[in-house]
C-alpha cells in the first residue's frame, strides 16, 4: 500500500516540473532527449502502475462483494499461509462467513465451510491415534460461536446447520483420538 502512495507523489511531483519544464543546463550530448522527457516518462509510468493496482483493487472488491469468492480466496490463503497467526486470522475470517451464512441461509456457502472445517478438524488429529486432543483456541471460540448462532435461529427442515453437526467435529470416530478435558 505505501509503494502506491510513493508513485502517487511522485506522478503528483512530476507533473509541475513537465508543465513548467525548465531548461537544461548542462549538455549531456545523447542523454538530452531522456533528460528532457524525463519528467513524462516519470509520470507515464507512474500513471501505469497506478492503473494497474487500480484493476487489481476492482479485482479485489469483485471478489469481496460475493461471500462465495470471499469464501474460496480465504480458503486459499488460509492453505497457503505458513505462520501461524496468520492463519488464525484467516482461520477467524473464515469463521465470520460461517456466522453469516447461519444468520443468512446460504446452502452453498453452508457446504462449502462444513467442508473446510471438517477438514481443518480431521487434520488436527491426523496421526494423533490414542493422544489427547487439545485444539487451537479459535477452533473453540468458532464452534461455540455458531452453536449460539444455532440456538438462537428458526431451525430448517433441510439444512447443513440443524442438530449437533458444528459440534461433532470435535468427535472422532474414525481417527481414535481421545478429547481432551477441555474440549
Amino acid at each position: 500500500m505505501q509503494i502506491i502512495f510513493v508513485f502517487l507523489v511522485v506522478a503528483i511531483i512530476a507533473i509541475p516540473i513537465w508543465f513548467f519544464a525548465p531548461p537544461r543546463v548542462w549538455d549531456f550530448g545523447m542523454f538530452n532527449k531522456l533528460i528532457e522527457n524525463s519528467s513524462f516518462i516519470i509520470i507515464a509510468l507512474s500513471t501505469i502502475f497506478l492503473v494497474l493496482n487500480l484493476f487489481s483493487l476492482v479485482y479485489l472488491i469483485y471478489v469481496f462483494y460475493s461471500p462465495s469468492k470471499l469464501l474460496d480466496y480465504l480458503i486459499e490463503k488460509h492453505g497457503e499461509s505458513k505462520n501461524g497467526s496468520e492463519k488464525a486470522t484467516y482461520f477467524i475470517s473464515i469463521s465470520d462467513l460461517l456466522y453469516f451464512s447461519i444468520q443468512n441461509p446460504n446452502e452453498k456457502i453452508a457446504r462449502r465451510l462444513l467442508e473446510f472445517f471438517s477438514h481443518i478438524f480431521i487434520s488436527e488429529r491426523k496421526n494423533k491415534e490414542n493422544k489427547v486432543i487439545i485444539y487451537s483456541p479459535e477452533y473453540y471460540d468458532t464452534i461455540f460461536e455458531a452453536n449460539e448462532q444455532l440456538c438462537l435461529r428458526k431451525k430448517k427442515t433441510i439444512s447443513y446447520y440443524n442438530d449437533s453437526t458444528l459440534i461433532n467435529l470435535f468427535i472422532d470416530s474414525y481417527q481414535k483420538t481421545i478429547l481432551s478435558e477441555e474440549t
